[in-house]
């Protein structure tokens, strides 16, 4: 039997961090953005790829350009809707091929605004864990982690659903205002919150 949870929350709140610590806890965990990475290197995806995003997102030697291409996503609504529709679908499919029996803690970046492509995989799941974070020190992280200027953080964030909404939908809560110390005390309050209504 499996237990699936999915692990989200906004741009630049610490996600990969609570992730880390989940799986150093012995749980099975799955990276969205690493099944992302994987479909970037297999050269039968890119073919299929350039071929509905255009060859302008592509370098000379034939590799995507993965900076181009995530600057043009926050600007170009059409585009970005494509590649979700390409895109998404391919890696919740790998996505299944790696859960297994027991708790399975799954990172998805997106999940709320791509939701329909996680509804159509089928993948049953018993809650979802936000990690939520103060937008200040979202802004500083983001605009450190991208080297871009505060402007561009703002607008990379607001141009996603809030917080609020992703909260309310949520049915774990994770803080990440402070230390990586209370971040894990939070993560291990969750963890023990999960296995509590498990059994």
């Amino acid at each position: 039997m499996q237990n699936n949870y999915i692990l989200t929350g906004s741009i630049a709140s610490g996600k990969s961090s609570v992730l880390k610590i989940i799986a150093e806890e012995g749980y099975n965990t799955i990276s969205a953005d690493d099944v992302v990475k994987e479909l970037y290197k297999d050269e039968e995806f890119l073919r299929s790829f350039k071929k509905e995003i255009g060859e302008k997102f592509f370098t000379i030697d034939k590799k995507l350009d993965k900076d181009k291409l995530r600057e043009t996503l926050f600007k170009d609504i059409s585009l970005k809707n494509r590649v979700e529709a390409f895109v998404h679908p391919l890696v919740y499919e790998k996505i299944k091929e790696m859960l297994l029996d027991g708790f399975n803690f799954i990172e998805v970046p997106m999940f709320f605004e791509a939701l329909k492509y996680f509804l159509d995989s089928k993948i049953e799941i018993k809650g979802i864990i936000f990690v939520n974070i103060d937008k200040k020190i979202q802004v500083s992280r983001l605009m450190h982690r991208n080297k871009i200027s505060e402007k561009e953080a703002i607008t990379m964030i607001d141009t996603r659903i809030t917080s609020e909404e992703k909260i309310k939908a949520s049915n774990y809560i994770i803080n990440n205002n402070a230390s990586e110390d209370d971040l894990k005390r939070e993560v291990l309050k969750t963890l023990e919150r999960i296995n509590e209504k498990a059994n």
